[in-house]
């Protein structure tokens, strides 16, 4: 099947990383979407429902609009071609097979990758300050509490510590009869968690500004490529680098992080290899069972 980078209601991207690698068309609507996001948070959404010829869902007393995507609070609504629009997309259980384009689709990828670089998203931050309670950097750093994670201190928002500690008991577990997850974690450097930033190209909150990414620092990269920013001004198809040529966790430290509601960059279109963020939504909505 062919790499489509334009899924319905998944223009341009993740928290840290915009298109996914989407083998097949990936369409939910509104309502199915609303819905996915209460299931992942059923502790801080109250309700979803139709109202003003819209679905909508509800944080404490603020009602969030889909308006197409943008999941707008109710008095940003008349300014919604100010913003864009979330992504939903494809996640798939497997690593998906590099996708072998023709002249013609590289050449509208590469148009696609210039119109994101001069023109990156820009979204209403309005529905995930409310869900994690979040409204400037000091009170972000108040969400904030130490952990230490397979040994290595960091801070994470404390709403996501029993879901790292049972990533941590998973991995342990399987640790013990995996040698190459055993060696994979006796060479991480350091685990970085929190810090207050955009993502990288834009002006919109990186996932580690609400404290829900970590990212697993080796100490070593023996040459291998982690992040397709990095790489891009140095290869400029470094979307069909080889997997073979990227830093990749080994297969059951990814699954860990996944059956706690966190998805990994590195299935990512615009991979992140090191890069683990809460994201429980995306599973759900991709019929990943959790155990809610």
């Amino acid at each position: 099947m062919i790499f489509s980078p334009d899924p319905l209601y998944a223009e341009n991207g993740a928290a840290e990383a915009d298109v996914p690698f989407l083998h097949h068309s990936f369409q939910k609507s509104p309502n199915e979407i609303m819905y996915a996001l209460w299931r992942a948070y059923p502790q801080r959404i109250a309700e979803v429902a139709f109202r003003h010829n819209d679905w909508a869902l509800r944080i404490g007393t603020t009602w969030f609009y889909w308006a197409e995507g943008r999941l707008l609070p109710e008095d940003s609504l008349s300014h919604r071609e100010d913003y864009s629009r979330y992504p939903f997309y494809y996640y798939p259980k497997e690593l998906p097979p590099l996708p072998n384009y023709t002249a013609e689709q590289k050449k509208k990828l590469f148009e696609r990758i210039n119109k994101r670089e001069n023109n990156p998203p820009h979204r209403h931050p309005g529905i995930y300050n409310a869900l994690w309670r979040i409204h400037d950097r000091a009170t972000s750093w108040e969400r904030v509490k130490n952990i230490y994670f397979l040994g290595k201190k960091t801070q994470v928002h404390r709403d996501i510590l029993e879901d790292l500690a049972a990533v941590e008991e998973e991995i342990l577990q399987a640790k013990k009869t995996d040698p190459k997850l055993k060696r994979f974690i006796a060479g991480i450097r350091s685990v970085a968690g929190y810090t207050w930033r955009p993502i990288a190209g834009t002006k919109s909150l990186s996932a580690h500004s609400y404290g829900i990414a970590i990212d697993i620092i080796p100490r070593y990269m023996n040459r291998k490529i982690t992040y397709w920013r990095w790489q891009m001004p140095y290869q400029k198809d470094w979307f069909l680098i080889p997997y073979a040529k990227r830093y990749m966790p080994p297969e059951s430290f990814v699954q860990a992080f996944e059956h706690h509601g966190f998805i990994w960059g590195g299935k990512w279109f615009y991979f992140d290899t090191i890069h683990f963020e809460y994201r429980p939504e995306i599973l759900i909505l991709n019929g990943w069972d959790l155990g809610r």
